[in-house]
């Protein structure tokens, strides 16, 4: 284990050890948070309204310690989380999961998750048209400065899944879903690059 992966492992714990975790959503991002959690080794519990978005079979063969809920939003389940890692499409306001959260629970997405155990500097881009041309001609300008940078987020690839190679810069488009459950980034620079009316959801 490299001291990078140690800090990030010993960040991970400390936020997250002994806590009752929930996943929603089984998407790409809320399958990107059941690979990280499990990397580490941490207990959680999944739930998709969709009657299939796993298989069963293979989510009880790679993650026995873990629970799947699927066909429905189980409000007992989503009641006793402490720590909900939502997916970006999930509508929180949705009244069957609001009315379930408990007040004391911390609802946050994979986002919020790097935020709070990654160092890596980031450039965050967002706005309602054009994010990705820019976060791709970033990752275009790091790559000819010949630096070892990561392009994901609402583009390609989710956040936690970068964290495999190792990065030296993030590079990350951000939805205005994702921006809704993000308090604690920081990032060494970011841009708002246009707001218009065309995401009224």
């Amino acid at each position: 284990m490299t001291e990078a992966t140690a800090n990030i492992k010993s960040k991970l714990l400390k936020q997250l050890a002994d806590k009752r975790i929930l996943i929603l959503g089984l998407g790409q991002t809320g399958l990107s948070c059941v690979r990280f959690l499990a990397s580490f080794g941490l207990e959680f519990a999944v739930n998709d309204s969709r009657e299939n978005a796993m298989d069963e079979a293979a989510f009880s063969r790679d993650y026995p310690n873990c629970r799947l809920v699927q066909g429905k939003w189980d409000a007992k389940l989503i009641a006793s989380a402490e720590v909900i890692l939502a997916s970006p499409g999930i509508d929180m306001n949705d009244a069957e999961i609001s009315a379930a959260v408990s007040p004391g629970c911390q609802v946050w997405g994979d986002v919020e998750l790097f935020s709070r155990i990654c160092d890596i500097p980031v450039l965050a881009v967002t706005g309602s048209n054009g994010k990705s041309t820019v976060v791709s001609l970033l990752a275009h300008l790091a790559d000819c400065l010949g630096k070892n940078a990561a392009l994901g987020g609402n583009v390609g690839v989710p956040v936690l899944d970068l964290l495999a190679k190792a990065p030296e810069l993030v590079i990350l488009e951000l939805s205005s879903f994702q921006l809704e459950t993000i308090s604690s980034m920081q990032p060494l620079a970011a841009s708002v690059l246009n707001l218009s009316g065309d995401h009224l959801d």
